[in-house]
């Protein structure tokens, strides 16, 4: 009997227009938040900074088989929209699944989602509304949010070992320079102290032979 209630209120439901299937609820959006706040984290790093907008262009091309992106477009989207890097790639995926799905021109199909975006939707209604199944987008963003934040640690990891090894350099040339120094002062001090002991000595010899000379001139005079 609550079995037969259940279907019955679930299907009025369903007529009535408010039933939500969990295929178009939050887990989706959950997944994707997640894979959003993986490629902003590594957006966030010296290294992500120079190469998002990049990478994200060439993902969304292999995507799409297309050209359609560029480093400058992404950009450009990232600075217009005020949605994060995370986000557009979720948009543009989504997007591109549209475009596909029904025909749409591209940049018809990312305006359209993007502003479903910023009227508050999550991923899973945006998807519902469009006619696209969410599932397929988050497969592929986690996939090429992963390969992302790798590729950038990877990059990170390489330049802080250049980094080292140029510090490394840095520090044996100071090293040597220092060294350099050193011996020039030792040369230059052992020479003037030599300088000095042959003027004493010099000074020396000058004095023995005027000591000399006035003893040989005092013995001729008393003669």
């Amino acid at each position: 009997m609550r079995t037969h209630q259940s279907i019955m209120a679930a299907a009025l439901a369903i007529t009535l227009g408010v039933w939500t299937s969990p295929a178009w609820g939050s887990e989706p959006d959950a997944k994707l938040a997640k894979d959003e706040a993986r490629v902003d984290a590594a957006a966030a790093t010296p290294v992500g900074a120079q190469q998002v907008a990049a990478d994200l262009a060439r993902d969304l091309n292999k995507d799409c088989k297309c050209t359609a992106f560029s480093a400058a477009s992404i950009t450009a989207q990232h600075s217009q929209t005020g949605l994060g890097w995370g986000e557009l790639l979720v948009a543009d995926r989504l997007a591109i699944a549209v475009s596909k799905k029904t025909g749409m021109p591209l940049a018809a199909a990312e305006a359209q989602v993007i502003s479903q975006r910023q009227q508050g939707l999550g991923w899973g209604q945006i998807a519902k509304a469009d006619g696209v199944k969410i599932h397929g987008v988050v497969k592929d963003v986690d996939k090429a949010s992963k390969e992302f934040a790798k590729a950038v640690e990877k990059d990170q990891k390489a330049l802080a070992r250049a980094q080292d090894r140029i510090e490394d350099q840095q520090e044996k040339a100071a090293g040597n320079a220092a060294k350099a120094v050193d011996k020039s002062e030792d040369q230059a001090e052992r020479a003037a102290d030599k300088a000095a002991k042959g003027a004493d000595k010099a000074a020396e010899k000058s004095a023995d032979k005027g000591e000399g000379g006035g003893g040989k001139g005092g013995s001729g005079k008393s003669k």
